[in-house]
């Protein structure tokens, strides 16, 4: 991740469970450059993060050519809510042009 100021978030996380077309989830945490993980505060960021969160992506087939994605990010401190939220609806709106041009 790139804050606004130009600072580089690092992260790293495994994958726990993937159902093709159906959902995927993944652990998340903060790591250096080399993967290694973090604490949140070594990383610059504020709030009562846990080592580890956990990331959930529901999929659900409305027909042929719309799917409905649904997130689940568990762990995200109340007071860095908005940031994350706003960080995933930028992921989203990047994936959906890369769909839209395919």
């Amino acid at each position: 991740m790139q804050d606004p100021n130009g600072k580089i978030i690092w992260g790293a996380g495994v994958y726990k469970e993937i159902i093709e077309n159906k959902k995927i989830v993944w652990t998340d945490h903060f790591a250096d450059k080399n993967g290694n993980l973090i604490t949140a505060e070594q990383a610059g960021m504020f709030g009562d993060w846990p080592k580890e969160l956990c990331i959930t992506l529901d999929f659900e087939s409305i027909d042929t050519d719309q799917t409905k994605v649904m997130l689940s990010h568990e762990g995200i401190p109340t007071e860095m809510h908005h940031e994350c939220t706003m960080g995933w609806n930028e992921s989203f709106d990047k994936l959906q042009k890369i769909v839209e041009l395919s």
